[in-house]
């Protein structure tokens, strides 16, 4: 069986945050030091990863996964299914795609949705309260993160359908030229980091929704 081989452009995109802060801050290194590492590299990564999934290609953005082209989509669950049924074929639907499904991304207010479910005998399926279970669903493992939109999920094969290009990690730059900066004694902090998204195989992914108002 031989490869073929198409020639693509990823474009390289810049993701950046910033925040102002008073130059009586800079001396106070150690305060400055943790609010970059716990908020505005956060905010950065954060974005990244919002646009992983839902960037537009435009104005700079990455084009993220739900909106590139050829990724298949299943609907809202029908009568007597849940969302675990809609699930369950689109695991099915990358498997048919001649790929295994190897990461399930869902809100987490859908999966503590998924965890609160309960059978006839008014136990919850998922596990006891105390312990919990393994966030898995259909032997593949659940990856709960607030960028992905509620009401919606995305299962994929992620390690041979798509990859990050991590072309610039992220770096801080402090300035005063910003403004009126200058004159009022104000230092702006800029973090940013410079990423591409290549999504080789959209049939290696299946976007989905749990509800029926939402369109796919």
């Amino acid at each position: 069986l031989a490869m073929k081989f198409e020639k693509k452009t990823a474009a390289v995109e810049t993701i950046a945050a910033w925040l102002p802060v008073s130059r009586q801050v800079i001396e106070d290194q150690a305060m400055l030091q943790s609010h970059i590492d716990s908020r505005l590299v956060y905010a950065v990564n954060k974005e990244l990863e919002d646009q992983i999934l839902f960037g537009d290609g435009t104005d700079g953005s990455l084009l993220g996964i739900n909106n590139t082209p050829g990724v298949k989509s299943i609907g809202a669950p029908g009568v007597k299914e849940t969302s675990l049924d809609v699930i369950r074929k689109a695991i099915a639907q990358v498997r048919l795609s001649e790929y295994a499904a190897t990461g399930i991304i869902i809100n987490p207010s859908d999966w503590a949705e998924i965890e609160l479910l309960k059978g006839t005998d008014d136990r919850y399926i998922w596990g006891t309260v105390t312990d919990g279970g393994v966030s898995r669903l259909w032997r593949v493992p659940v990856i709960e993160t607030t960028a992905m939109e509620e009401g919606r999920f995305l299962v994929g094969a992620f390690g041979l359908g798509a990859q990050l290009w991590d072309r610039m990690a992220s770096t801080i730059r402090i300035s005063d030229s910003h403004s009126t900066y200058f004159v009022k004694n104000m230092i702006a902090v800029l973090a940013e980091l410079r990423a591409a998204l290549t999504v080789y195989r959209p049939g290696a992914f299946v976007k989905g929704i749990f509800d029926s108002t939402l369109s796919t």
